[in-house]
């Protein structure tokens, strides 16, 4: 799991998660903090067929 704080983070944060809840393995939770080029939100995008922009609102990530 990752996270940033948009929208104009230089750190992505990266969770990790082991273990299984109700066993007798507990749960953990580690964060590591890794530096990133600044988050700039992009500029609206060009549509087909018309001269409008497509709002491309933030810079969340994404994952396949």
């Amino acid at each position: 799991m990752a996270s940033v704080n948009n929208p104009s983070a230089s750190t992505i944060d990266v969770w990790s998660v082991t273990g299984v809840p109700g066993t007798n393995q507990p749960v953990a939770v580690a964060t590591t903090s890794l530096a990133i080029s600044t988050l700039t939100t992009p500029p609206n995008a060009a549509q087909g067929g018309t001269s409008k922009l497509v709002d491309t609102n933030d810079n969340a990530l994404d994952f396949p």
